[in-house]
């Protein structure tokens, strides 16, 4: 079995992050008996190359593109970072799915673990152990949820991480609906829409944003905020 490894986005510190990447995921997933496979979808800039570091078996690095919409600012939700930021986000998510499909490993993969992994995480603990877990569920972290789902990190099999990682396709259905717009509060929505159980990872890290600062892990225990002290 094979575990497809979606990193996406830009690389800005992943050469400080990248210990911890292959010590708590990358390593503990080999030492599962499992083998990984990295596909990545890097923006073009000064850090694409650190992708490097991670040896994916397929990569992309391309000029991500301009995605403004008026529709979605109108119902841009309190807290979010900016509509063309989130947009862009969500397409190299999606490239880095394309990527993982055309490869020649595609036909083994379904039916096997997938995992979204951002180049800016800094990780504390080891993933779980996927005999442990269910591959109908995504498993998604216990914090920073927003009153949706934490979308920086996740992991499950292949039919339910496809529908993680397409849902750009279902922005407009999401907004016409009567959703805002916030990534966290679309990928809840998304998650549910599809019938796909969401269960809890308890890995750690930080965001680490260049210039070194560290974004920790925080917890509200407002029940209606989503995040959760056990799983």
């Amino acid at each position: 079995m094979t575990t497809a490894v979606l990193v996406s986005g830009q690389m800005r510190t992943l050469d400080v992050c990248f210990g911890g990447i292959y010590e708590h995921v990358l390593l503990k997933i080999n030492k599962s008996g499992l083998s990984h496979s990295v596909y990545i979808e890097a923006h073009e800039d000064e850090d694409a190359h650190k992708a490097n570091m991670l040896c994916p078996t397929k990569i992309n690095i391309e000029p991500q593109p301009g995605m403004k919409d008026a529709r979605y600012e109108a119902r841009l939700g309190l807290g979010c970072y900016g509509v063309e930021v989130v947009l862009r986000q969500l397409w190299s998510l999606q490239k880095s799915w394309r990527l993982m499909e055309q490869s020649n490993l595609s036909p083994f993969i379904a039916g096997n673990w997938v995992i979204r992994l951002r180049p800016d995480c800094w990780f504390h603990n080891d993933i779980e152990d996927f005999a442990d877990c269910d591959p109908a569920c995504i498993y998604v972290p216990t914090f920073h949820n927003f009153y949706g789902l934490n979308d920086r990190f996740a992991f499950g099999g292949y039919e339910a991480m496809k529908v993680y990682c397409n849902r750009l396709d279902t922005m407009d259905e999401y907004i016409a609906s009567g959703g805002i717009f916030h990534p966290e509060s679309h990928l809840k929505w998304t998650l549910q829409r599809a019938g796909i159980e969401v269960k809890r990872t308890q890995i750690l890290f930080d965001l680490v944003r260049r210039g070194g600062l560290h974004v920790k892990p925080q917890w509200n225990h407002d029940a209606n905020y989503g995040d959760v002290l056990t799983c």
